[in-house]
C-alpha cells in the first residue's frame, strides 16, 4: 500500500484533472501532494514503485523552495520526550514513562515553560509513588518536581519535592555509598548537588 497521495497523482498522471493543463499553475497542489508521498513512506524510505512514479510525476510542478521549507521539520527534545512517555505508558514500561515525563518537564522548564512542565511533573510523581524505576535516578524527579513548582509559586509543592529528594539522598549517602565516596556522592554527582543547594526548604 502506497502513500494517499500516490493515488491522487496517479488519478492525475491518467486524465482526472492532469497537471498544467489548460495553463493553471498547480504548485502548490502538486508540492503538497509530494511533500504527502515524502511523508508517508518516511523520505521514500518505505516508498513502493507506485509511490517512486507519483513523485517523478509530480517533481516537474514541486516549488523546490516551498518544498525545502516545509520539509525543515523537527520534533523537539520536549514532544520526543512526552512521546516517549506515551508509549511507554501505553505498554506498562512505568520507568521508561516516569523518564519520559521527566525529560519532557526539564526540556520545557528549559524553555521557560514550567506550566508545560508541570503536567509532565504530576505525572511522574504518581508513578514514583507506584513503582521504583531500575534505569533512573530518583532525584533528577524530585530536583525538577521542585525547579518547576518554585517557578510557578507553587511553594508548598517546592518544599515537598524539595525535601523528598534530599531525603533520599541522605538516606542513600548513609547506607548505600562507602565511606570513601560519600562526599563525592553529595558533591560531584550534579543532581544531587544541585538538589541539596535549591534555595528551597
Amino acid at each position: 500500500m502506497g502513500a494517499t497521495c500516490t493515488i491522487y497523482a496517479e488519478y492525475a498522471e491518467n486524465g482526472l484533472a492532469p497537471f498544467g493543463a489548460n495553463g493553471n499553475d498547480d504548485g502548490d497542489v502538486a508540492t503538497a501532494m509530494f511533500f504527502g508521498i515524502q511523508t508517508d513512506t518516511d523520505d521514500f524510505a518505505y516508498a513502493t514503485p507506485a509511490d517512486f512514479r507519483a513523485a517523478a510525476y509530480l517533481k516537474p510542478f514541486v516549488d523546490a523552495e516551498t518544498l525545502s521549507r516545509v520539509g525543515r521539520r523537527a520534533v523537539s527534545a520536549e514532544a520526543m520526550a512526552a512521546n516517549l512517555a506515551l508509549w511507554a505508558t501505553a505498554r506498562e514500561r512505568h520507568g521508561v514513562a516516569l523518564s519520559g515525563h521527566v525529560r519532557a518537564a526539564a526540556c520545557a522548564l528549559a524553555l521557560d515553560a514550567p506550566a508545560r512542565a508541570l503536567p509532565h511533573v504530576e505525572a511522574a510523581l504518581r508513578l514514583a509513588r507506584r513503582y521504583l524505576p531500575d534505569s533512573f535516578y530518583l532525584p533528577e524527579l524530585w530536583l525538577v518536581a521542585a525547579r518547576t513548582s518554585a517557578t510557578l509559586g507553587r511553594d508548598a509543592a517546592a518544599r515537598k519535592a524539595c525535601a523528598e529528594g534530599r531525603a533520599w539522598v541522605e538516606r542513600a549517602h548513609d547506607t548505600q555509598v562507602p565511606a570513601e565516596f560519600r562526599e563525592s556522592f553529595l558533591r560531584r554527582n550534579p543532581v544531587n548537588s544541585e538538589l541539596l543547594a535549591l534555595p528551597i526548604g
